[in-house]
């Protein structure tokens, strides 16, 4: 078995290193493909995109899908795998919204079936162990085509990006975990949204407002994450993407909160305090004055905490030391036992015998952290029964940034490999 594992592509961010567009708005292959292509190596059996693959919080979904069809179509060309797992991101969240719905709306009504409840979460699982529990590859509760078949999965809509005359490649989506077991490891491989606030916020804020009628475990499931926090990552993905004008007001947005420049946040809050001010007035029986109290105390109050939030966050593109905070670590605590929660449940309803993770292999940083290295350590806390720190490893990313002096920079990407037996990491950049 021969594999490798990368991220952070972002098809459709003019600063994506992988494809550029020429002097006529036309995507062509960027500078960085050719490191990419000599690292990533021939004839791997699966290729492992672990989100942010399509850009869709950036440009339009022909904007994303023309310049994703470059890099696909080259890779096939280039025979860098005959199969592709994609594992969504936040701003490629929508890709994993559009499976579900192909799979269980689409393909159901097409076949005189009513449709079915999403899964939310469908994990994929590499068994590398020299007697392994289950299949090599699976995707344990998805329906195999047959046994014999070279693709035993996949046949939704983005096998079409590529020519089909040529090496066939065949994408299988999972989401949000892939696991992946050898005789010495047990690594759990996911892109790492849910370990920030605004991606795992509904659910958080849902349970603190809602309790016990939320019905929901105080350690989710990864169903009930993934549901829980579907309205906004949904919203910040293609949502924002797809708004037309608001898209660029919203993305200088994010560029000023990320550079903890608040003004215009600030400024728009003001105007969303005045605009509720004239709501509020249109309520008859309670009085001018106390209508006014009511709306500056409601306002005030829901102005301090977003900008204390703001001011006090820190960006977690391209830092070395995420997770680090007190928050960020009870998040990704959380996201483990939730993953663990799933792995129990495969053991039992498919005989993986997965163990617990002994690594993490993520993305959405963008800054590399190589395999082998143990210097990022996630401290295990008391609640582990274990009791052991695990090591993380990044898989960085592919954009250019600015690098404050006028200039840009690249940070570097990671690939992690496994081949004969092993794990190995190329650097580029």
């Amino acid at each position: 078995m021969k594999l490798a594992i990368t991220s952070d592509t972002h098809f459709g961010d003019p600063m994506c290193t992988l494809v550029k567009n020429d002097h006529t708005g036309q995507p062509i292959l960027g500078p960085k493909y050719l490191e990419f292509r000599e690292r990533v190596g021939q004839d791997n059996d699966f290729l492992i995109l672990v989100g942010d693959i399509l850009d869709f919080s950036l440009a339009s979904y022909q904007e994303v899908y023309q310049a994703a069809k470059v890099f696909f179509v080259q890779i096939q060309k280039d025979r860098i795998a005959r199969s592709v797992v994609y594992v969504p991101g936040n701003h490629d969240f929508d890709i994993w919204h559009t499976v579900e719905h192909e799979v269980n709306v689409i393909y159901q009504i097409r076949n005189e079936l009513p449709p079915r409840r999403f899964r939310m979460s469908v994990p994929a699982v590499f068994d590398l162990r020299t007697k392994p529990a289950c299949p090599v590859f699976s995707l344990p509760g998805v329906t195999r085509r047959s046994p014999t078949a070279p693709f035993p999965y996949g046949g939704l809509f983005l096998d079409q990006i590529t020519v089909p005359e040529e090496r066939e490649i065949n994408f299988v989506f999972a989401y949000p975990n892939v696991y992946l077991v050898t005789d010495d490891e047990s690594v759990l491989i996911t892109h790492g949204q849910y370990l920030e606030p605004y991606w795992s916020m509904t659910r958080e804020w849902a349970q603190r407002i809602l309790g016990e009628d939320l019905s929901s475990d105080p350690i989710p499931t990864l169903h009930d994450l993934v549901a829980l926090n579907f309205p906004l990552c949904q919203l910040a993905c293609a949502g924002v993407g797809q708004a037309g004008p608001l898209t660029k007001v919203i993305q200088q947005i994010q560029q000023d909160v990320k550079k903890n420049r608040v003004d215009n946040v600030k400024k728009y809050l003001n105007r969303l305090d005045n605009a509720l001010d004239e709501e509020v007035f249109r309520f008859k029986g309670i009085s001018g004055p106390i209508k006014e109290g009511l709306s500056d105390l409601l306002c005030n109050q829901v102005k301090k905490q977003i900008i204390s939030e703001l001011e006090r966050s820190r960006d977690t593109r391209y830092r070395t030391d995420f997770p680090s905070s007190e928050d960020e670590e009870r998040r990704f605590w959380t996201f483990m036992k939730a993953s663990v929660r799933e792995i129990e449940q495969l053991n039992l309803e498919h005989g993986c015998n997965i163990p617990r993770p002994t690594a993490v292999i993520f993305g959405h940083t963008h800054r590399p952290i190589a395999w082998g290295s143990e210097t990022h350590l996630a401290p295990a806390p008391p609640t582990i029964p274990e009791g052991r720190p695990i090591p993380l490893f990044n898989t960085g990313g592919w954009l250019d940034r600015d690098d404050g002096k006028g200039g840009i920079e690249f940070c570097g990407a990671e690939i992690i490999s496994y081949a004969d037996g092993r794990f190995n990491s190329e650097r580029v950049g």
